[in-house]
């Protein structure tokens, strides 16, 4: 695996974690795919997140192209003069795909106030090294004001969103997912969004080029903000 950015203290800022991502975040490792981000804190030793691989074609050429152009060229679009957004992320995993979109929008001038991470793994969420180290990279982009919301099923944050414990998303990341159940929870999204407006992107595993732009879409109002 690629050992992308590597500290013996807490001295990580955005800028070096924005310049880390930009120069090996697309370095393709040994076997083609794979890659982990690592980093020390403190004396107690390396935390990682770490790179699923579902997708056979999902290279790093390819997740460059479908981050940096489709997915960003959607949320500005989409979101003209909000800044502030909210992030939903099914199967998000080992985190790294997510990091990465992050720092994308950070470098577009976005602020997340709250990521949702929803795997069925996350078995022990407040023991989860991945979700952890990925909270610790992601208040460095933002704040220390921003939460990290983490749920074992897409069920259980449907449910938080009904009771308003939890907000509606304004990027909402279904990528990498089962074809036959991909209509199914794009169905349920679209119902669940109603009339609030969020970039809606999804992936189907079966799909087998690089073509993106089918995959993204803006629902609820047609109001650009």
């Amino acid at each position: 695996m690629t050992i992308i950015y590597q500290s013996s203290n807490n001295s990580i800022t955005k800028e070096n974690l924005i310049s880390s991502f930009e120069r090996d975040l697309y370095t393709t490792s040994a076997n083609g795919k794979k890659g982990c981000f690592r980093y020390g804190l403190s004396d107690q030793g390396p935390y990682t997140i770490s790179e699923c691989h579902c997708v056979n074609f999902m290279d790093r050429i390819s997740r460059k192209m479908f981050i940096e152009m489709p997915l960003m060229e959607k949320v500005q679009e989409t979101f003209l003069r909000q800044k502030q957004l909210i992030v939903y992320s099914l199967g998000s995993g080992g985190c790294y795909q997510e990091l990465s979109i992050c720092v994308q929008l950070a470098k577009h001038g976005y602020s997340i106030q709250k990521i949702v991470l929803v795997d069925h793994e996350y078995t022990k969420m407040e023991k989860d090294e991945r979700v952890s180290t990925f909270k610790r990279l992601f208040q460095t982009l933002f704040s220390q004001e921003a939460k990290v919301s983490v749920y074992q099923t897409e069920k259980d944050y449907f449910g938080a969103i009904e009771t308003l414990k939890e907000e509606k998303p304004d990027v909402i990341l279904c990528i990498d997912i089962e074809s036959e159940r991909l209509p199914y929870r794009c169905d349920n999204w679209k119902k669940m969004a109603g009339d609030h407006l969020s970039v809606f992107v999804y992936h189907n595993i079966s799909h087998d080029d690089r073509d993106f732009t089918n995959s993204i879409e803006t629902i609820g109002s047609t109001t650009i903000t």
